[in-house]
């Protein structure tokens, strides 16, 4: 497909129909956010615009076999601020988080950072934990404290400058991705997916999570991989684990695969596990402990909110409800949670059960076990903010197929590679 690509046709036409609509869309939501203080809630609908109308253009020109260059994603960044200038009024408003959602312990703990011109966690702020070791995942707090050293103010345009940021990086990934050969099919299907993760992801920005910001570093660690510049992927990819750390064994699996692509094998392992490390130099440095992961205050390892105090019961009914949560919907979460899973999750499933198809020998071996590791981080604490998991899990598998895919178009044979890897290390040991 991707080797059939026109260079005529320029999109003007697409590109002003949806920055008017954009813009007309904008108009009329624009006033539910009058004075609406909130971070996330039924008037910040309108800002979903922004992404549907901005994205679809980059979608479309792909679609068509286009090339997607650096015009089209101008086009789209224009669109997107068409949709952004009848919010003027709104902008500038700071907003707020419900006391007990994840958002508001990353905005309490990152304005912390701030107003003490320091790089503690905070935890203990949130937690009321006496103890100064990382509680809760790490990573995105850091970079809401350097937005908000940037500036100034956490209110509706920072909101919308992280909503651009993920538009950005995903359209730069379909132009990426355009220069793998993929099947016309399959790459259709990666689209589609890409388009209604993305609405999902505005969500998940608005509500302050984490997980759109370790997506991002996920796509950018995609984009850099494609580009042949492996050891700074590798610098994304091991801050991905840092936003999330639940999803360290697959990316442990994704660096395997990104070390054997570089020539500077020692320095990529080195700068991996220097960025990997970084909760450790924290609990260390703060909390003179040798902690890692986080410890949820201590909590005892649970599957349910409510559990029965069987934890193989527990386990059987959360890896049931995970399951289930791959047909895209919750059966304990509402219309609304719903509907942001069915319009992507069903085409993810399907993505992956095509990229299996088309992956050969131990490329499919290797993609099994990034789906198994991807789902592992699914077993512990899965009940909340759905479909926040299946989001993550997805977003890796698809990055797992991209290097992969990869490694299959340079005829790399993964099998006699860590054969001979295993070998050479055989015989070094018997050496000495």
């Amino acid at each position: 497909m991707q080797n059939e690509k026109s260079y005529g046709k320029n999109y003007y036409a697409l590109a002003i129909t949806l920055g008017a609509l954009a813009f007309i869309s904008g108009l009329y939501f624009s006033k539910n956010l009058l004075n609406y203080a909130s971070a996330f809630g039924f008037p910040v609908i309108g800002l979903f615009a922004l992404p549907f109308f901005s994205l679809l253009f980059i979608v479309v020109v792909a679609w068509k076999k286009q090339s997607v260059c650096s015009r089209h994603l101008m086009m789209a960044a224009l669109i997107f601020l068409l949709g952004v200038l009848p919010f003027s009024k709104s902008l500038f408003q700071d907003i707020h988080y419900n006391w007990w959602d994840d958002g508001n312990r990353y905005s309490v703990c990152a304005h912390n950072m701030i107003d003490n011109h320091t790089l503690y966690g905070g935890d203990k702020l949130v937690t009321g934990t006496h103890r100064n070791r990382y509680a809760f995942q790490a990573g995105y707090r850091y970079f809401l404290a350097l937005e908000f050293l940037i500036f100034q103010h956490e209110d509706r345009l920072l909101q919308i400058i992280n909503i651009f940021l993920w538009c950005i990086i995903a359209g730069t990934l379909i132009r990426a991705l355009q220069n793998l050969a993929i099947n016309e099919s399959l790459f259709r299907i990666i689209l589609i997916f890409l388009f209604g993760a993305s609405i999902y992801a505005t969500k998940n920005i608005l509500m302050g999570l984490s997980e759109w910001f370790c997506v991002l570093l996920l796509l950018i660690y995609a984009i850099c991989t494609i580009q042949k510049k492996i050891i700074l992927s590798i610098v994304f990819l091991a801050l991905a684990v840092f936003v999330r750390q639940n999803q360290i064994f697959c990316a442990l699996l994704l660096f395997l695969l990104s070390i054997i692509q570089t020539n500077k094998k020692i320095s990529g392992v080195l700068i991996f596990i220097a960025v990997l490390l970084l909760p450790l130099y924290h609990n260390l440095y703060f909390d003179h402990s040798w902690s890692f992961f986080p410890d949820y205050n201590s909590y005892a390892l649970y599957f349910i909110p409510e559990t029965t105090g069987n934890q193989a019961h527990d386990f059987l009914l959360m890896l049931g409800n995970t399951l289930m949560r791959y047909l895209g919907f919750d059966w304990q979460r509402n219309f609304m949670a719903n509907f942001f899973g069915i319009i992507f999750i069903p085409c993810g499933v399907i993505m992956a059960i095509m990229m299996f198809r088309y992956l050969r020998g131990t490329h499919k071996a290797f993609f099994i076990a990034c789906i198994l590791f991807a789902l592992a981080s699914s077993f512990v604490l899965n009940w909340a903010y759905f479909p926040r998991f299946e989001f993550i899990n997805l977003f890796f598998v698809l990055t797992g197929f991209i290097l992969l895919w990869q490694l299959q178009l340079q005829s790399v044979n993964l099998k006699n590679y860590f054969l001979l890897l295993l070998n050479r290390n055989l015989k070094t040991t018997n050496n000495n």
